[in-house]
């Protein structure tokens, strides 16, 4: 039932989408039909274990228990990873301080790497021990970030935009509010004009690095308390 649900939601949310995210959907909802029967007959002999005298058809029946629980906890990460899959898990604050983070530590460890006049070239870099000491945090960082929270971001900051005009013209805003605007004019002109896919590889760290993280550094101090 469940599984159904999740289907037929997600094919509405992905009516206009891409077909990777599609093929996403029908591959989860097709693996997850055939695991959750295997699950059920396994859930069954696990339930035999408490009153089976035999010892080895007892241990069967443990070994069932265990996987079960493993065939549970493997459906549990795939939910989850369609979940990040179909769309926005953070607020727009925590995007940009997302970003602000990647930002600061791949610039800081690209530093540390052409420290001794070294050329710098993506491929070196992330080859290199300065980048293998930032990976795991880098990883955790893009672990919650999806396309769809930067998608919400670009929509929740021209929000704020237009509540900031509040129906006037540019001209008749208060200086204070007038840069408030253009600040976050700026970040979403930023992270509109991302062409690349959120990925740990070359494409999107050269993004976060010469696009996004100076503009977040100019605008930071006044955007995010704005999009909280």
């Amino acid at each position: 039932m469940r599984v159904a649900l999740l289907m037929l939601v997600a094919s509405g949310l992905l009516s206009g989408c891409c077909a990777e995210l599609k093929d996403s959907i029908r591959s989860y909802g097709e693996t997850a039909a055939s695991a959750a029967e295997t699950r059920s007959e396994l859930i069954a002999r696990c339930k035999t274990a408490s009153t089976e005298s035999d010892a080895a058809r007892k241990q069967s029946a443990l070994e069932a228990c265990d996987a079960a629980i493993a065939a549970e906890d493997a459906a549990r990460k795939s939910a989850l990873e369609l979940t990040k899959k179909l769309g926005p898990r953070m607020s727009t604050n925590e995007t940009l301080e997302t970003l602000l983070r990647l930002g600061g530590l791949l610039k800081d460890a690209i530093a540390r790497s052409t420290e001794d006049g070294k050329k710098f070239d993506w491929k070196t870099f992330l080859e290199s021990d300065e980048y293998g000491e930032i990976e795991k945090d880098v990883t955790d960082l893009l672990s919650d970030l999806t396309t769809g929270d930067l998608t919400k971001a670009i929509a929740e900051i021209k929000v704020k935009e237009q509540a900031l005009l509040g129906g006037k013209r540019l001209a008749e805003l208060e200086t204070d509010k007038l840069i408030q605007y253009s600040q976050l004019q700026n970040t979403r002109l930023m992270l509109a004009a991302r062409k690349v896919r959120v990925k740990a590889d070359r494409s999107f760290f050269e993004w976060v690095v010469e696009d996004a993280f100076p503009v977040l550094l100019a605008t930071a101090r006044l955007v995010l308390p704005l999009v909280l």
